[in-house]
């Protein structure tokens, strides 16, 4: 008797979208198969009906390439693979420098570009699953509360990349008052509780350091609710904290760059060329700079160290122009600049208070 490879069946159920060819994927690995069937309990037609929607939703996107996304990979946010850098499994490392920007469109492009490149560094090294590792630097201008591009991204990540939950996501950068807190903040999202509303400045300054303290701490927990509820249970059950020090036991240090704390030879203009050659593209100079609501974690950072008790915490977000549209592409400034953009982690750990 003959028994089908499921895998074989799903393929062969799959349904191509009448532009097949135009869009930026191309046809599904083994490995992304068999996802789609582990999710689908392997269900062969449920599969197939979950990868026909990915291909035409991928070629309704249109080609996503390099040169889409180098302006953002200049800018003070964004998310790319750590390509030929694996983390301690051997799979691929991705360093998420804040969160993506720019409208809902160019946000999921972002998104749609980097899991594409985790599914082929996956198969290049042979992985036995589709899986990676996700450092979140929350100390970058970028990262701040759930917007509609985010959730956009966030939505087409658990729809059309369903293994994307699999790994591991360390969140690095977050305050002591939420940092020493991480197994009460994830129970809290696991159970989806109510979110907080964010306190409101304390009436008469100044007050203790203990309401200073849980008035902060409350905020900071706000904002983290506010992300994981709308991230999937598994999702949120993979988060982890750390400190920059600590990146160690996800990475080696060799595959960790210096923004990192690593030893790791990789920059952001290196990584674009190797793609343009790779692609055969030559991405548009300059920056799609980042417009948006910036949210401030640093002023926490005295409070638990021995420091003053903080009066009046500033607030927490930063209003910034909106960022509803596409951020457009300015020249590529001087060194001086350029320093400022992407910045690294060393540089927003040295905010911290002493």
């Amino acid at each position: 008797m003959c028994v089908l490879d499921p895998v074989a069946a799903v393929r062969a159920l799959v349904v191509a979208p009448p532009s097949a060819g135009v869009g930026s994927l191309t046809p599904s690995p083994r490995l992304e198969v068999e996802a789609f069937l582990s999710r689908a309990s392997g269900d062969t037609q449920a599969a197939a009906r979950a990868l026909s929607k990915k291909q035409a939703w991928g070629a309704a996107l249109g080609v996503v390439g390099i040169e889409q996304v180098a302006p953002f990979y200049r800018s003070e946010g964004y998310s790319v693979v750590l390509e030929g850098l694996p983390d301690r499994n051997g799979d691929p490392l991705v360093f998420s420098n804040g969160i993506c920007h720019g409208s809902e469109d160019a946000v999921v492009k972002q998104v749609l570009y980097t899991h594409e490149r985790v599914i082929e560094q996956c198969v290049a090294r042979s992985r036995p699953a589709l899986r990676c590792t996700t450092i979140v630097n929350v100390r970058n201008p970028c990262f701040r509360l759930p917007d509609a591009a985010c959730r956009a991204a966030i939505a087409a990540s658990g729809t059309h990349y369903p293994w994307a939950a699999a790994g591991t996501t360390v969140f690095v950068g977050f305050p002591a008052p939420v940092w020493h807190r991480r197994s009460c903040l994830c129970r809290e999202s696991r159970a989806r509780l109510p979110m907080p509303n964010p306190p409101r400045p304390p009436p008469r300054p100044p007050p203790s350091r203990s309401h200073a303290a849980a008035a902060t701490t409350s905020q900071v927990r706000w904002t983290f609710n506010a992300l994981s509820s709308f991230m999937s249970a598994e999702a949120v059950a993979a988060i982890a904290f750390a400190d920059v020090g600590e990146l160690s036991r996800y990475a080696p240090r060799s595959s960790l760059p210096a923004e990192l704390g690593g030893e790791a030879s990789w920059s952001v203009e290196e990584y674009i060329s190797a793609r343009c050659e790779a692609e055969g593209a030559a991405a548009a100079p300059g920056v799609a700079r980042y417009r948006g609501p910036r949210l401030d974690l640093a002023q926490f950072d005295r409070l638990g160290k021995g420091g003053p008790p903080v009066s009046q915490p500033r607030a927490v977000v930063e209003e910034g122009r909106s960022d509803a549209k596409p951020a457009a592409a300015v020249p590529v400034v001087g060194d001086g600049e350029r320093s400022a953009v992407g910045g690294g982690l060393r540089r927003w750990f040295g905010r911290r208070g002493s």
